[in-house]
């Protein structure tokens, strides 16, 4: 956020955007901790969140169709690692949901950003022009992160699972 790549400063209103986006998916996984906790399995955490984001799909597109939006193509030519996303966020959701069960929510906030970090770091070093911009900041970021996890989790991240089966 140093503003290396925005003229004159900090882009404000993008981070204020992933803020926003990282309460709401926080304030999401403690939602799926407490139903995993309640239906004693992260199955029914999966499905629900899979079913509702359907249901929204179908009433979005149907939206599209009633006001006009019909053009649609199916995407020929996207590669096959495209496709991965509905896979990988049926198993984010659901081991998101049984890791709540066992540790707090700002634990697994804390280990999914650590998560994040280490997975940006290997694209970035992975490409040339990214590999650029990795420098000590960087690296300090993610030992301060790591650290914050480490710390988290010792002080006892258990309470979360106790606070949702009552």
């Amino acid at each position: 956020m140093s503003g290396q790549h925005v003229p004159g400063g900090i882009a404000i209103l993008p981070a204020f955007a992933v803020i926003i986006a990282g309460v709401m998916t926080q304030f999401q996984q403690g939602l799926n901790g407490r139903v995993s906790a309640r239906a004693g399995s992260s199955y029914a955490t999966t499905l629900q969140n899979f079913l509702v984001g359907v249901i929204a799909l179908v009433v979005f597109a149907g939206a599209r169709v009633l006001l006009g939006f019909t053009q649609w193509q199916w995407p020929h030519d996207a590669p096959w690692w495209a496709w991965l996303g509905a896979p990988l966020g049926i198993a984010f959701i659901g081991l998101s949901a049984w890791a709540t069960e066992h540790i707090s929510v700002l634990v697994l906030g804390l280990m999914g950003i650590m998560g994040q970090l280490v997975a940006a770091l290997v694209i970035d070093l992975l490409d040339p022009v990214a590999r650029e911009g990795v420098g000590v900041r960087t690296v300090v970021g993610m030992v301060v992160t790591a650290a914050a996890a480490a710390v988290a989790a010792r002080s006892g991240g258990r309470r979360a699972t106790s606070d949702a089966r009552s």
